[in-house]
């Protein structure tokens, strides 16, 4: 499934757009802006030109100035032409026009120009009209120096604007990609902690918001970790310290048991003491198995272990425990495989596995041990697990009989993530339809 943008990529998008917009705008303004001072610098100068020759006094005069001014410029730079209002003659380069007043744009397909060819000539020309005391006078100015002008500034604001935007939009959507791939970080660290890896921290970088947001959350993980240490820490002294009374309290009742004077109904109170007493001193040991385990008290003994082998070796001590509750304990075995691992953990994971299903599968059930390659787990027909609590009871004591009336500590499964963690293995979790699937992968 496509994960769709975040909320730094969108703001990325949302900046980009509204910056290339505003960017559009502006230079098409300034395009508009320097353009037209162009034309109106042009026209000043051909009104100031026109105004120019318009001081001669006589039409002799003018004539002559409007043959000097053509005969030093460039072929089709200038537009010059007098009109004799007794003759009609005209006088200059401009043949047949219609005299008019003011500024005009003439394109030069729509006049002819005597001694400049058509593929010389320009495309217009800005001119400037005025009557005289004996005619009319035009001057004109080619517009080819606009026109390029115009073609470099549309150039150098097209670039300039590029520029702009390549290194805007890229500048934002390099920030919009680090922060997302930090908030990423931060959604990973935090789904790891609430699995209960609670030693996972984010990295922190920087001295932004986010900084200091990761700072923040780190402290408080800090806290939640002591918190959950403390309790840790708090089961397991109790655990270790309540070990001796009990054996002394068992050994003491086990003594009353066996006395022959002792009434057979107060012998059986004291058996069913004895069988709760055993109980728990199985969960207190447990208890300071799981811990000697996560604090790495415990140095596995890493050795070649045939896991088709420890299958065989776990279903023939558990078949009768399992044939006792009702149920049936069964084996596959895919392709034999030898691993490096510790020989005693992993058969630990592996009893504990088959325990759970054992004690929390209604009779009768199927539970099977299976093998393949570096693979091995316990298969049931039983409720199964809910999807919202597989991660949940790999942790102490947490149990899905809420009521607590089937037997058990909610230990099992959390030694089961302990020994994987140390192989740095894979635990997981599946859904056996009916029942479920509890397996490492090695």
């Amino acid at each position: 499934m496509m994960r769709s943008p975040s909320w730094s990529m969108r703001f990325a998008i949302a900046v980009s757009i509204v910056f290339a917009t505003g960017a559009v705008l502006t230079g098409s303004i300034a395009y508009v802006l320097q353009a037209g001072e162009l034309k109106n610098r042009l026209n000043t100068d051909v009104q100031a030109m026109a105004l120019g020759l318009a001081q001669e006094t006589s039409p002799d005069d003018l004539k002559e100035q409007i043959a000097v001014q053509l005969s030093v410029a460039t072929q089709g730079e200038l537009v010059l032409a007098y009109q004799d209002n007794q003759t009609q003659q005209v006088t200059g380069n401009l043949q047949g026009f219609t005299p008019f007043s003011g500024f005009q744009q003439i394109k030069a397909t729509d006049v002819v120009l005597r001694g400049v060819s058509a593929d010389q000539a320009p495309e217009g020309y800005y001119a400037f009209g005025m009557p005289l005391p004996n005619g009319w006078l035009v001057v004109g100015k080619d517009d080819a120096w606009v026109v390029e002008a115009g073609e470099i500034m549309f150039r150098t604001t097209a670039w300039s604007l590029f520029a702009a935007l390549f290194f805007t939009v890229g500048f934002a959507f390099f920030i919009a990609r680090r922060n997302e791939i930090r908030i990423l970080q931060i959604e990973e660290v935090l789904s790891d902690v609430g699995s209960g890896n609670h030693e996972r921290r984010i990295a922190v970088t920087g001295s932004d918001d986010l900084t200091r947001l990761s700072e923040g959350i780190n402290k408080t993980f800090d806290q939640i970790e002591a918190g959950i240490d403390a309790i840790q820490q708090v089961s397991t002294d109790v655990a270790h310290d309540l070990r001796a009374p009990l054996s002394r309290l068992r050994i003491r009742l086990e003594q009353q048991v066996f006395d022959p004077d002792m009434p057979d109904a107060t012998k059986q109170e004291l058996g069913s003491a004895l069988i709760e007493i055993d109980g728990i001193s199985e969960t207190f040991d447990a208890i300071l198995r799981l811990s000697r385990l996560q604090s790495g008290a415990v140095s596995p003994a890493f050795e070649e272990v045939d896991l088709g082998e420890l299958c065989d070796e776990v279903q023939e001590i558990l078949t009768p425990i399992a044939e006792d509750a009702g149920h049936t304990l069964l084996l596959t075995k895919g392709t034999t495989v030898s691993v490096r691992a510790d020989r005693d953990l992993l058969m630990q994971a592996l009893i504990n596995m088959v325990d759970n299903a054992i004690r929390h599968c209604p009779a009768p059930a199927a539970i099977t041990i299976y093998s393949d390659e570096t693979k091995f787990g316990v298969r049931d027909t039983g409720p199964g697990i809910p999807e919202n609590m597989r991660d949940r009871v790999l942790q102490r004591f947490v149990r899905l009989d809420q009521s607590r009336n089937t037997a058990g500590s909610g230990i099992g499964l959390s030694l089961v993530a302990a020994i994987a963690r140390i192989h740095d293995a894979e635990l997981h979790i599946d859904d056996a339809k009916p029942g479920v699937d509890i397996g490492i992968a090695l």
